[in-house]
């Protein structure tokens, strides 16, 4: 395949700014498996959301008060940088 990897970059790719960190060290990273963490039943995600990338679009907090999707992810002082 021959891709023109200029052609492959997002809008408002070039002005994007990295984060500012003190030190390099102060970036920690997380990986999370998108099935595992939208197919939990507590979860309160709509059934044809659960195990798929949707769940991450959902808002709002299940029965308990608890936040779902990447409002949970927020809500444990995560940062996004998507």
């Amino acid at each position: 395949m021959i891709v023109n990897l200029k052609k492959t970059d997002p809008q408002n790719w070039r002005d994007d700014i990295s984060p500012e960190l003190s030190h390099q060290t102060d970036a920690i990273i997380y990986e999370v498996d998108v099935r595992d963490f939208t197919s939990s039943p507590n979860s309160d995600l709509p059934k044809a959301y659960r195990g798929k990338y949707l769940g991450f679009t959902v808002h709002g907090a299940n029965y308990d008060g608890i936040t779902t999707g990447i409002d949970h992810l927020k809500s444990l002082g995560l940062r996004m940088f998507i």
